[in-house]
């Protein structure tokens, strides 16, 4: 897919509210398009009043995307023009494939390379991951090329993206694997795109970390935006268990306390389930949708604006 405006707004965000968030040496899994001219860019970057870097005399700013030149889109500005504003000093392009020039060719499905391992300071992915098939495998690749505290950033389909890659995204993938892999520091968003049309406006929310299900309920497609930094190198890598699931089997230990108002809300939740599983066919669909996000949806979410 590539970086959207509405990406290139959460980058900003990102890029306010942690220093260097962009820096060094970045590597992007893909050649990376940009769904906006250099001008576009500036004029979001200068609406969040985040500071950039001055462009290098003589850096290339045009499109370097092979099938939109003579379109349309040959017009807008690349990936490496995009995160040199943002604080990258070098950005480097590995692929599977050398059709659009990368600088490195690489299968994140198989181990890589020790030549690789601690060498870039931030990897950016935009729409990647969904498209390789050994998931656990590619996860540790990108852990291991990365320089203690260096920057994972991943934006990737989470759903209604039928057949688009292998795979679809929940948070909870990423915070599992990447918390008990020598991560901290994640943050987190929910993007509401339209598949068919990119550049149409989205809803978006901050998603403030993950315990129960969270049922956002729309028509759209949803990407989930993602980061977190490597603070340490771990000796081997752990397969991670679903934490919701762990914390349920402390919770029947007793390992975890639950306030009061959390054990009410269950036993309301309960009820409300109970009266739903006898009553479901009297009701319309978009009322048993209405409760839902009344009394579920929105409890890891807060919405930040439509971009």
């Amino acid at each position: 897919m590539g970086i959207l405006p509405k990406h290139l707004e959460l980058l900003a965000i990102e890029q306010k509210r942690t220093p260097h968030f962009i820096k060094g040496d970045v590597l992007t899994l893909g050649q990376q398009s940009v769904y906006a001219t250099l001008n576009e860019v500036l004029t979001i970057f200068s609406k969040h009043k985040i500071s950039i870097n001055p462009l290098p005399d003589g850096i290339d700013t045009k499109n370097k995307i092979p099938h939109w030149v003579g379109t349309p889109y040959e017009n807008r500005t690349n990936a490496q023009t995009v995160l040199t504003l943002l604080g990258a000093d070098s950005v480097c392009v590995a692929d599977i494939s050398p059709y659009e020039n990368p600088e490195y060719i690489i299968d994140l499905n198989n181990k890589i390379d020790s030549h690789y391992e601690q060498k870039f300071d931030v990897i950016f992915d935009v729409g990647t991951l969904e498209h390789i098939f050994d998931i656990p495998t590619a996860l540790q690749n990108l852990t291991k090329m990365l320089k203690p505290d260096g920057r994972i950033i991943l934006i990737l389909p989470a759903s209604n993206a039928i057949d688009h890659g292998f795979y679809q995204f929940s948070p909870t993938l990423f915070y599992d694997f990447f918390s008990c892999n020598g991560f901290e520091n994640f943050s987190c968003y929910l993007i509401e795109g339209n598949p068919l049309n990119y550049l149409r406006k989205g809803n978006i929310w901050r998603y403030t970390g993950f315990g129960k299900e969270c049922p956002l309920i729309t028509p759209k497609a949803v990407e989930v935006f993602f980061t977190a930094t490597k603070q340490h190198i771990p000796k081997e890598f752990e397969k991670p268990i679903q934490k919701i699931y762990t914390d349920l089997w402390k919770r029947g230990e007793g390992c975890i306390s639950i306030p009061e108002s959390e054990i009410k809300k269950e036993v309301f939740l309960k009820k409300m389930r109970n009266v739903r599983d006898k009553t479901w066919k009297l009701f319309p669909e978009f009322i048993e949708t209405g409760l839902i996000k009344k009394f579920i949806g929105n409890k890891n979410l807060i919405f930040i604006g439509k971009y």
